[in-house]
């Protein structure tokens, strides 16, 4: 965990194995942004800072 542009930014891996950031709002712990890595490495954002989702 690590504060990046004044929020929360979280490294781990999700249930499945793969790689994934998380970024939270500091004073809600909303969670902003999510991306993981697919098998062929690619960054796939999930939710972009308003919290709307993008496939």
């Amino acid at each position: 965990i690590k504060i990046d542009d004044g929020c929360y930014e979280i490294d781990g891996r999700d249930a499945e194995g793969r790689r994934i950031e998380v970024t939270v709002h500091p004073a809600t712990l909303q969670v902003i942004e999510l991306e993981y890595d697919d098998e062929v490495g690619d960054d796939h954002p999930r939710r972009d800072r308003e919290g709307d989702i993008n496939d």
